[in-house]
């Protein structure tokens, strides 16, 4: 009888002392999810979207596996018991929701799919009259860029508008330019030794906001630029070198958020 419980005592501490072990690992391995999520968010764009996915789902496993080896997922009373471990998922689940959010890389540029090119020409084909000319431009040392740049000439081709000799332009620029810019036409350059904060006025064409919103429409947010050498009605898409995040708000952003008057003149162009 002595043997027995002696026998039983053991394997209960043997139990104990498993269950002890994994409640460990996964807190260890809950804790190096977390920082490996804190690390994505300090230095965004070093992961692909389904590891940051992975690491989401790895982490509220770990984390609630933990929790309920601690055992605090029960209630006093039977009935707070589900009560419980229903909040604590949802404080788990939800906070490593927030932190794979935050630690979200970017689109990176690619060949756009499908549905991408159908969005980007959504805008394009809605503007059926006063369409500008469209001159495509990339750096002249940048290959790379030039390549995706090249993709958008069938893209603007198919939804009906002109590019200007159905290539991309190598330039070279005096000060070079990152992400995608849209240069419009001005009768003169500003004085280059006035203020950063002195500018020209320019026209905002029904193109340059069509052409604004296809971009936005595949999450890319232009910036504006401008230029004397073209025609008035031809708009310069120029193709920089990729920036960190190319859905970040840019001042063509801003501009077409804080100026009510281009919502007035334009009353059937959707605005982001």
């Amino acid at each position: 009888m002595f043997g027995t419980y002696l026998l039983d005592s053991v394997e209960v501490c043997a139990m104990d002392r498993n269950k002890e072990r994994w409640t460990d690992i996964s807190w260890g391995g809950g804790v190096t999810v977390l920082v490996a999520l804190i690390v994505l968010i300090a230095a965004p764009g070093y992961a692909q979207r389904w590891a940051v996915i992975g690491l989401g789902i790895f982490g509220t496993i770990l984390f609630l596996r933990a929790f309920i080896g601690q055992g605090w997922h029960r209630a006093p009373i039977a009935i707070g018991t589900p009560i419980r471990a229903t909040i604590m998922f949802c404080l788990i689940a939800g906070t490593m929701f927030l932190l794979c959010w935050f630690a979200w890389p970017p689109i990176r540029r690619h060949v756009l799919d499908d549905d991408e090119k159908q969005a980007f020409e959504a805008p394009l084909r809605e503007q059926a009259e006063d369409r500008y000319e469209i001159q495509l431009a990339c750096p002249s040392a940048d290959e790379s860029t030039c390549v995706y740049a090249a993709q958008f000439i069938n893209i603007f081709k198919e939804a009906g508008w002109k590019i200007q000799d159905y290539q991309v332009k190598r330039v070279t620029l005096g000060v070079p330019y990152d992400g995608v810019r849209i240069f419009s036409y001005v009768e003169k350059y500003p004085d280059p030794a006035a203020p950063p904060n002195i500018g020209v006025w320019t026209k905002i064409s029904k193109s340059l906001i069509t052409v604004y919103r296809s971009f936005h429409a595949i999450q890319i947010e232009p910036e504006q630029g401008i230029r004397n050498d073209l025609k008035e009605n031809v708009l310069t898409v120029y193709f920089g070198s990729e920036r960190a995040d190319e859905g970040a708000p840019t001042s063509l952003t801003t501009m077409y958020g804080q100026l009510p008057q281009v919502r007035q003149q334009y009353p059937g162009v959707k605005f982001p």
